[in-house]
């Protein structure tokens, strides 16, 4: 792809390479696949792609790695499983997904220079029927679900505590948040399908943005 194609010149290749088990630079950036079954070609191209990002790093090329946290989402949501990942993005090929290595992903699924904005933070989240009642993200779950408790805070080890994001770019006319824990930034509230552990169809999950 033409964004990666440019650190070639910073990153030193042995020219004797064999391409079908030892993938070249050019060859990794081109597709990032080996063929079926290959294991060495596998596990060189795991090591040249370690190998790559120690040269930027030193050489100062687009140092920073993707990041996956509500200050800066590197992930556009586009894959380059098959296809090389839309130009418009900004966006390099990384292992199979459309990540921004500079920057971080707006809500249009482009890459921005600026992080997501801060607007709120150290709030609660109470019910609007039974305003004793604040939703908390669980620190041990099987499913994920968001709960509610009456507890203090202080007792709940502030696990109840939100922080508000909001993400570059917009869909639309409309803007985009990220509803993330102030205890625990890389997790932010998702909505989904309940498939069967719940009354409702739909419910409000702990979300891991690593994942």
């Amino acid at each position: 792809m033409a964004p990666l194609t440019r650190l070639l010149a910073a990153i030193p290749v042995v020219a004797s390479v064999v391409a079908s088990a030892n993938p070249t630079a050019e060859h990794l950036l081109a597709d990032d696949e080996c063929a079926a079954g290959d294991d060495t070609c596998a596990l060189n191209a795991a090591q040249l792609r370690a190998e790559v990002r120690r040269h930027r790093e030193e050489s100062g090329i687009n140092a920073s790695l993707p990041e996956y946290t509500t200050e800066c989402f590197s992930f556009t949501g586009g894959t380059c499983l098959t296809a090389p990942c839309d130009a418009a993005r900004g966006a390099e090929c990384i292992d199979k997904k459309c990540l921004c290595e500079k920057g971080c992903s707006g809500a249009d699924g482009k890459c921005y220079d600026a992080k997501n904005k801060k607007v709120a933070g150290g709030f609660y989240l109470s019910n609007g029927k039974y305003d004793k009642y604040k939703m908390y993200f669980q620190s041990v779950s099987a499913f994920g679900q968001m709960k509610t408790t009456k507890m203090w805070s202080s007792m709940n080890n502030e696990q109840d505590t939100f922080d508000l994001y909001e993400v570059a770019g917009s869909r639309g006319s409309k803007k985009s948040y990220f509803l993330a824990s102030a205890k625990w930034p890389s997790y932010v509230v998702g909505f989904k399908a309940t498939t069967g552990t719940a009354l409702s169809p739909f419910g409000a999950y702990a979300v891991d943005l690593k994942d």
